[in-house]
């Protein structure tokens, strides 16, 4: 499956393991661990594996988590999760970090 959603200055997409790097830079912030269940210290290893985890998730429907890519850079700013998607009752809960 395909997601990809445009805006004016980002993009809504599918994570690549070329992203790895773009997703350590910003989630190693302690900022962000904090509010989220990211580990800290976040490292280069965490990124790589959790895009691995996302792909698998990803190709289940279990959980939709897409980058947040600034159109500017073509780097990877934050993250966009749709989780616990329950598609009886068309509910899920969805998360940010940026």
């Amino acid at each position: 499956m395909k997601i990809k959603l445009d805006g004016k200055r980002i993009v809504l997409r599918k994570l690549k393991i070329s992203d790895a790097n773009s997703i350590y830079e910003n989630a190693r912030d302690f900022e962000i661990a904090k509010y989220t269940t990211l580990p800290y210290p976040y490292n280069l290893k965490h990124a790589k594996d959790y895009i691995k985890i996302n792909h698998r998730k990803f190709r289940k429907k279990e959980s939709y988590e897409l980058g947040v890519e600034l159109k500017e850079t073509k780097k990877i700013i934050g993250m966009m999760s749709l989780m616990n998607v329950d598609y009886g009752n068309k509910n899920a809960e969805i998360g940010y970090w940026l």
